[in-house]
């Protein structure tokens, strides 16, 4: 009964792993995150099978390591802050090896290996500071942390609402107490939920102020929704039978998924469908090598339509710019003054939706 149990709570992890409509979206932007969950959680995978040898007692496979190495380094150079999830893999080992795998040599290669292409990465970066983006403020820079508007923000706006659906809190509520029936794996699913919820503790501004920062949460999630949905399974079906049972929560998990959906569609919308229009126009109109400036509030999306390298704002003067190499000028829903600065450079696109001017000589 208690295999059939974790087989069932597998099957409703990766149900919410697929449909959850936050994720959905997510999982199609171009951001290293969710690349950065998929090596992470490789890692593990390949690790759990070189530790899967030691259970049954038979040779350990050095391959299954080196795969989860080559994963884990992958998912810390993607974004470093696969690190949390570093006290889940402690755990997944020790609840094999125990303190023994202190004096395990491979795991101390492992580790040292693991985190030697972030450090040489990150120093490499330190000899161009000029291209490091502010980032303390991700921390704690508003001073939001464990004030009410976190728990706010982090538990109402993006768990229950967002993610969840409303219905979706019931599940992660009854999730703990779904591991906890576990007994066999507990402490390593605990610590894979703690790792998302200190992460979540110590990015705090980032992960109030950009929505797309619980990426990072999310397998945690998934994985308390899918206990939580199995443990209801469990407890409906002690009043009736099995499939009702599952009918029930298959119900439940629809609406959660519904009300999820109508936070998250909007998110696919277009609102200002100009930048494709004048994207598509910059690369008909220039040469796939042009550097363009194509200003949106510092906003890099505008710049991406372009698919050419640039600059999203005026971070400098338009001469300097020329100087640093900008070949043209592209302007999204340009206002009549913006048709000045055809006085000085050639116009070579124009409509309402935008204009665009080759830099390169003055007229």
């Amino acid at each position: 009964v208690k295999r059939r149990s974790n087989e069932k709570a597998a099957w409703f992890v990766l149900l919410f792993s697929l449909f959850l409509p936050y994720n959905i979206y997510y999982g199609r932007t171009i951001l290293p995150d969710t690349s950065m969950v998929s090596t992470l959680l490789g890692g593990m995978f390949f690790l759990d099978k070189w530790l899967d040898a030691i259970r049954k007692k038979t040779t350990p496979q050095i391959l299954f390591l080196l795969a989860s190495l080559l994963f884990t380094a992958g998912s810390l150079l993607l974004k470093p802050y696969s690190l949390f999830y570093g006290l889940a893999m402690v755990v997944l080992v020790w609840t094999v090896l125990g303190w023994k795998f202190i004096k395990r040599w491979e795991l101390w290669i492992f580790a040292l290996l693991s985190v030697a292409p972030l450090i040489w990465w990150r120093h490499f970066m330190l000899s161009y500071p000029e291209g490091i983006p502010v980032n303390n403020w991700l921390f704690n820079g508003n001073g939001i942390r464990f004030r009410p508007s976190f728990f706010r923000w982090m538990g109402y706006e993006r768990l229950t609402k967002l993610i969840g659906g409303y219905v979706g809190i019931i599940f992660v509520a009854l999730g703990s107490l779904g591991i906890w029936k576990t007994k066999k794996d507990k402490w390593f699913f605990f610590s894979f939920v703690l790792s998302a919820v200190i992460y979540t503790c110590v990015i705090a501004t980032g992960n109030v102020q950009h929505d797309y920062y619980q990426i990072v949460s999310l397998p945690a999630v998934a994985l308390l929704m899918g206990f939580g949905a199995s443990w209801l399974v469990m407890f409906i079906g002690k009043f009736t039978s099995e499939k009702i049972a599952n009918v029930i929560v298959i119900f439940l998990i629809l609406v959660g998924f519904w009300f999820s959906w109508l936070q998250v569609r909007d998110y696919f919308n277009i609102n200002n469908p100009n930048l494709i229009i004048a994207g598509n126009a910059v690369a008909k109109l220039t040469p796939k090598n042009a550097k363009v400036i194509a200003p949106y509030d510092g906003d890099t999306t505008f710049l991406y339509y372009t698919q050419r390298q640039g600059w999203p704002s005026f971070e400098h003067s338009l001469d300097e710019l020329r100087k640093m190499g900008a070949g043209y000028l592209v302007l999204v829903n340009p206002k009549p003054e913006d048709v000045g600065i055809g006085n000085d450079y050639k116009i070579i696109g124009s409509t309402s939706a935008y204009l665009l001017f080759d830099l390169h000589k003055k007229l």
